[in-house]
This record gives structure tokens, C-alpha cells and sequence, in this order.
């Protein structure tokens, strides 16, 4: 079996973490209903910098549609 190494517990060479789990967003977002079909859309913008790492950015972003239709 392989040896796996989770992002969240590599270090460099400091024995700092290089992955932050810790998250923040900042999310707006909207939705319609006509008779039984109804959409939304939301989207949420990252807050915290995830990567640990000096001369990088990793921060969440995430658009979100949904349709549902109600029996």
C-alpha cells in the first residue's frame, strides 16, 4: 500500500503547515419562484488565504444554481 499524505498535514521545511482548513466567505444571493419551479443563484468570495505558502493565494470562490421544482 502507498504511503498517502494529506494536504492538510504537509509542512515545508519550518514545520509550518502549508494548508490552512480554516475558511471564511462572504456570500450573496438570490431566487425566484413561478407556480412550482423555482431557481436560485448565489455566489460566495473567499475572505481567508488558505495557503500558508508566501508567494502564493488560495482562496474559495464559488457560484452555486440551482432549480427545483416542488411536487
Amino acid at each position: 500500500m502507498k504511503n498517502v499524505t494529506f494536504i492538510y498535514s504537509q509542512e515545508d521545511t519550518n514545520n509550518k503547515k502549508l494548508y490552512n482548513p480554516f475558511d471564511v466567505q462572504l456570500g450573496i444571493g438570490g431566487g425566484l419562484k413561478f407556480n412550482e419551479v423555482s431557481v436560485r443563484i448565489s455566489y460566495d468570495w473567499g475572505i481567508t488565504d488558505r495557503d500558508n505558502a508566501a508567494n502564493a493565494i488560495w482562496k474559495n470562490n464559488d457560484l452555486k444554481v440551482s432549480l427545483a421544482y416542488t411536487l
